[in-house]
């Protein structure tokens, strides 16, 4: 494969670009949604800590009222007071938590949204550059003396389809029949040059990829979730309405 890497036309390298660019907002944008669901996270354990300490400290003070048979303590005021502050500690903290949640749906919404504009520019970029790079491949492979003799057979090949259609189906002198029949010819043809080719290659075979190439990637969206973000269906919105009307 001749060097495509260099001198690209101008379409082609705008869109690498436009890839690298998308990809590189993406990642940011992810990087803000994992950072503010991080926080969310640790508010919610830090609740759940407040909250821990504060039934501790009840199950103290009130196991100690009971031992001295109901009269207070310094100890046992001091655990009560524990217990209320800790409870409030954790309230403030689930307040804080479901404040940020609002900020984790819009910045998962904002990652998503990149992500999608993200999912296009690579599309674009890995299409263009890959028609170039057949479009190369197929042009050094024309120019080998062999190509004419695989032309010659390639061209044996149809005239033997097109014949053992005409046995098939009969010989069809309309201009149409003879337009179908040729048709179907050239699609048993393609099917025998896939053939030949599908066998050169596996699945993902990374030594066909060139510098160029294998920089063009599609960073994965997880941990979004897409189903929190994409637009609904018609059918969902429905479903939701409905049931919302039901419950009500």
């Amino acid at each position: 494969m001749s060097d495509t890497t260099s001198n690209l036309p101008e379409n082609i390298q705008a869109a690498i670009n436009k890839h690298e660019t998308a990809k590189q907002l993406f990642l940011d944008k992810k990087m803000a949604y994992q950072a503010v669901l991080a926080k969310v996270e640790k508010h919610h354990k830090t609740a759940q800590a407040a909250r821990s300490e504060a039934e501790q400290a009840g199950a103290s003070w009130r196991e100690l009222l009971r031992q001295s048979d109901g009269a207070l303590s310094k100890e046992i005021n001091a655990l009560r007071q524990k217990e209320s502050e800790s409870f409030a500690l954790a309230a403030e903290f689930d307040k804080i938590a479901l404040e940020s949640e609002l900020i984790v749906k819009q910045n998962g919404q904002a990652a998503y949204d990149a992500f999608l504009e993200h999912s296009k520019a690579y599309e674009l970029a890995t299409g263009l550059y890959d028609e170039l790079t057949a479009q190369t491949a197929i042009a050094e492979l024309l120019a080998l003396p062999q190509a004419k003799a695989l032309a010659w057979h390639l061209q044996k090949v149809k005239k033997t389809n097109y014949a053992n259609i005409v046995k098939m189906f009969g010989r069809d002198a309309t201009a149409q029949g003879q337009k179908d029949y040729d048709s179907s010819a050239t699609r048993q043809t393609a099917d025998y040059v896939l053939g030949l080719f599908s066998g050169l290659i596996t699945e993902g075979e990374s030594e066909l990829c060139d510098e160029v190439r294998a920089s063009l990637s599609l960073e994965a969206l997880s941990p979004i979730n897409a189903n929190q973000f994409k637009p609904k269906t018609i059918t969902q919105a429905h479903f939701e309405r409905v049931s919302k009307q039901l419950a009500g």
